[in-house]
């Protein structure tokens, strides 16, 4: 009856998985940065040398914000996201911004293909965030 109960516990807390609380500060960050990419993504259809200080500006905001959930404790899945995101091989915002910087202007249909996948990348960062205040 032992082994029972302890296989049980042991079961019931393997079941139990451990993450980060709710940060404020990370969730409105993940706001403030879709909003920001999407709008840069609408601007990308002029010269990219007309918005090199905003796109550096926008990538470098990235970057805190990965750093930032790395240093949350138990953060993997919101921390893998952001690698992604800041990422300039990828197909998110590093790697779109990249690509526009490359080809010095966007075309309207690569616009309006990609600002949906870098907003769902998005909500999902906000998504996992939001998540932690229902634990």
């Amino acid at each position: 009856m032992r082994y029972i109960l302890s296989l049980f516990a042991i079961l019931l807390l393997a079941g139990c998985v451990v993450t980060a609380p709710f940060d404020q500060r990370a969730y409105e960050t993940a706001i403030d940065l879709k909003v920001d990419s999407l709008v840069l993504i609408e601007q990308s259809t002029e010269q990219y040398t007309n918005h090199v200080a905003d796109a550096e500006g926008l990538l470098l905001r990235i970057r805190k914000a990965h750093e930032y959930a790395k240093g949350l404790p138990n953060n993997d899945e919101t921390v893998a996201q952001w690698t992604l995101m800041a990422d300039p091989d990828k197909n998110l915002m590093a790697g779109f911004i990249k690509r526009w910087e490359e080809k010095g202007q966007m075309k309207e249909i690569m616009v309006k293909n990609i600002k949906p996948n870098i907003a769902e990348a998005y909500d999902a960062i906000i998504e996992l965030e939001a998540a932690k205040l229902e634990e």
